[in-house]
């Protein structure tokens, strides 16, 4: 099959375009890897403890709450509503205080045991 002359440059034209694509799709992997790396070193130096300093502090014990037990201590309106991103339907309650972290799903919302 022979390819006109008109072809030929539409088809150098779209290589071009898929090599300028893929570099700058790599120039967004790199800048994405920076990210992570220091993302990293952020939480390495904020969330974890240092095995030297295991020693000296306390250990406490964390129980879960009852979902019931959570909802009676927090008030509704201190509470941050998650919402689906169509039509703003809340879809979970998120109650934060010193000593736990509670999301409760609405009462409509079902999610299988099996969902990761």
């Amino acid at each position: 099959m022979r390819l006109s002359e008109g072809q030929i440059k539409d088809i150098l034209v779209l290589k071009e375009s898929l090599f300028e694509q893929i570099e700058k799709h790599q120039e967004g992997i790199k800048m994405l890897e920076q990210n992570i790396t220091v993302l990293d070193l952020f939480l390495k130096g904020s969330s974890f403890t240092k095995a030297s300093e295991l020693g000296t502090q306390r250990e406490t014990t964390m129980t879960m709450p009852k979902e019931a037990e959570v909802v009676k201590e927090q008030p509704a309106e201190d509470a941050t509503l998650i919402k689906r991103p169509g039509d703003g339907k809340i879809v979970a309650r998120v109650y934060v205080t010193a000593e736990q972290i509670a999301i409760v799903l609405d009462d409509e919302i079902r999610i299988s045991v099996n969902t990761p």
